[in-house]
Parts: structure tokens; sequence; C-alpha cells
């Protein structure tokens, strides 16, 4: 399995008129620089991320679907990541805490067991990241694996039940955050003398 660090498609994925492969087997992901649709709405930006497909125009999206219940679910995962007060504004206009929820957003309407997340808290400020993981906690509540890379530490540890942490490309610790925050070598490549407050 291949994936590319910022943006790019997952190998061996072909995108017309075939399924994704991946999300047939119930894995869903997202991108470190968020790529919505930014002409569609945060709605349906969610529709797509269904399976949907657009013909020419939003009215004709359900031609296939069962309206009522496309757009029910829909409106779950809108309120889910915490969008109903913007699910009608273009995904262009929508500032960097929402655009990374939206993402997710995305990711969950495909259904997946397992969500790869690519470092959902860079660019946040604390208040977005705090929201953020917020809802990271919803969805682990809802029993979808979550597999998450990402530098902010803090958001890290208080997330995760088992961290792997990797230095040039190789691995070198792999255990609780506690653990993980007080192995030396981490200490000393990442955490700094600051890193013991994380063990606490």
């Amino acid at each position: 399995m291949m994936y590319f660090v910022v943006l790019g498609e997952l190998s061996k994925i072909i995108l017309v008129n075939q399924y994704l492969y991946r999300a047939k087997l119930g894995i869903a992901r997202t991108f470190q620089i968020a790529k919505p649709f930014g002409l569609l709405t945060a709605e349906e930006n969610v529709l797509v991320g269904m399976g949907c497909k657009l013909h020419g125009n939003i009215s004709s999206l359900f031609k296939n679907c069962r309206k009522k219940e496309i757009l029910q679910k829909a409106d779950e995962i809108i309120n889910l990541i915490g969008l109903s007060d913007s699910k009608n504004q273009l995904a262009s206009s929508l500032p960097i805490g929402l655009l990374r929820k939206l993402e997710i957003g995305r990711a969950l309407a495909t259904a997946p067991s397992l969500l790869l997340l690519d470092e959902p808290a860079s660019g946040l400020n604390n208040q977005e990241r705090n929201e953020l993981a917020e809802l990271v906690e919803k969805i682990r509540k809802l029993g979808i694996s979550i597999i998450l890379i990402e530098h902010t530490m803090s958001f890290v540890m208080n997330l995760s039940d088992r961290i792997v942490v990797l230095h040039r490309g190789n691995k070198i610790a792999e255990g609780t955050p506690r653990e993980v925050a007080n192995d030396p070598l981490v200490i000393e490549v990442y955490l700094g003398t600051k890193g013991v407050k994380y063990a606490s």
C-alpha cells in the first residue's frame, strides 16, 4: 500500500467506472492539505463522499439515490462534525478549522471501519485543535479505528492509545503515550526536556 504524504491518490485506484477498492474494504483517509470541492456546499461535499454522482448540476444528484435516506445520512454526518450551521455554505468560503472537519466528514461518508488522518491538526489554533480532538473522540466512540499521523505532540498524546514514533524513516519507539513520552530517544529527538510533561 502506498500513500503520498501531502497530495495525490492512493496507488492503483481507477476513478472512472471502477470501485475505489480501499473504500470498499472500509478504509478512508484525509489529506494534510484540505481539498474540498470548493464550488459545492459543505453538505454537497458530504453527499459526494457517500458515492452519489453529480450529473451536470446538484438537482440531478439523486437520480439513482433514495433522496430522503441519503439526505438524512448526510445530515447525521454534518451534525457529527459540527457543521450544521455551515452546511449550505460553499466549501471554498469555510475557514481552515471547518475545512478539516469537512474533510473528515467526507471520509466518514464512505462508512469506513478504518480512518487515516494525515496531520489533521496542522495549521489549527488551540481552539480548533480542541474541537478537532473532540470530534476524533466522537468518531472513536462509533467504533471506527483511527490511524493518526501528526506532529502536534499534545494532540497525539491526549488522543492515542498506542503511538509509533518515526525519525528519518525509522521506527525509534512504540508504546502507550506514557511509555513513548518517557523514551530517552523520543525525548532527545522530538520532545526535549519538556517532554516529560506528557507522561503525567
